[in-house]
């Protein structure tokens, strides 16, 4: 998809088989990856430092620009497996920077490479599904590597044992994803350092915009609540980056790993506080509520 004016054609085709399809789960066979070239430029930064209100000059962060190649990935992923849309959720990312904090710069050619880790039982009818992410520069030297993982529900008892006689699946230990709407706040001493920021009412269509992820429980209030939400929450990922421009740009830390998972979809219109110590972080909303919470470690750490 060269032309960013068929994207969201392309974009809610997949949605939409994703949403009318009966449940399933297919295991493939044989591995699943893409790859694909990508060239930061200007006009991209721009865009995002204008989005999430931050200029670059002043510390260089790594957004994660190439998010639009992982939404095509992805949306190929779950028409492989060929889950209902209705059925999964955002639950974590991982990434390790290899190079620097500064991500890939403008101008580089870099070569992004995606695949499915694993898809791994969890309890009951629920499973994970691992995607991790390797970027290189031109000589094959890693840049960034990073895992998602994605909330499966609903499987059936025989899509269950299907997992678990799985040969080529089923080998990774996912049980810190159990219970985390039950998590409460544990940052709460005097000396936890704090920060904030804002997401607009109209930032998962804006975000949606730049980043290729424009699922309508991140865009329209009544379409969320045909998903069984109140309103509308932003992007997994786009909490990332809230995050990375927390850390990288405004505390000015050399992050070489950061781990974060959510509890609870962050709704827009809001304002989250994020509570941190030198390694670990939580987002919490007015009601002090747990919203995502991780780890992360810099270079002298």
């Amino acid at each position: 998809m060269k032309s960013s004016f068929l994207y969201p054609f392309y974009f809610y085709y997949y949605t939409l088989r994703g949403l009318l399809r009966k449940q399933n789960l297919c295991l493939p066979t044989t591995p699943v990856q893409y790859k694909n070239k990508f060239i930061l430029t200007q006009s991209t930064c721009i865009k995002w430092e204008k989005l999430f209100g931050y200029k670059l000059e002043m510390n260089k962060v790594p957004f994660t620009y190439y998010c639009l190649e992982y939404v095509k990935f992805y949306l190929k992923v779950m028409d492989i497996v060929q889950f209902n849309y209705r059925n999964i959720l955002h639950l974590g990312h991982e990434v390790l920077f290899s190079r620097d904090s500064q991500g890939i710069r403008i101008g580089e050619s870099v070569q992004l490479i995606l695949c499915i880790k694993d898809i791994a039982w969890l309890d009951h009818n629920r499973a994970i599904l691992l995607i991790e992410s390797k970027i290189e520069d031109r000589e094959g030297n890693d840049i960034s590597r990073g895992t998602d993982a994605v909330f499966l529900k609903g499987l059936s008892d025989h899509h269950v044992k299907k997992l678990k006689d799985a040969v080529n699946y089923n080998f990774t230990n996912v049980s810190e994803y159990r219970n985390f709407s039950k998590r409460q706040p544990m940052l709460t001493d005097m000396n936890v350092k704090k920060s904030h920021f804002y997401i607009p009412k109209n930032f998962g269509a804006c975000y949606g915009k730049i980043s290729g992820d424009r699922n309508p429980v991140h865009t329209r209030g009544w379409l969320a609540k045909l998903f069984g939400y109140p309103r509308a929450f932003v992007q997994g990922s786009a909490t990332l980056n809230f995050l990375i421009k927390c850390f990288i740009g405004e505390q000015q830390e050399k992050i070489k790993h950061l781990n974060i998972k959510f509890c609870r979809p962050i709704f827009l219109g809001q304002t989250v506080e994020i509570r941190f110590t030198a390694e670990k972080f939580e987002l919490i909303n007015s009601n002090n509520e747990l919203l995502a919470f991780g780890e992360r470690s810099s270079e002298t750490g």
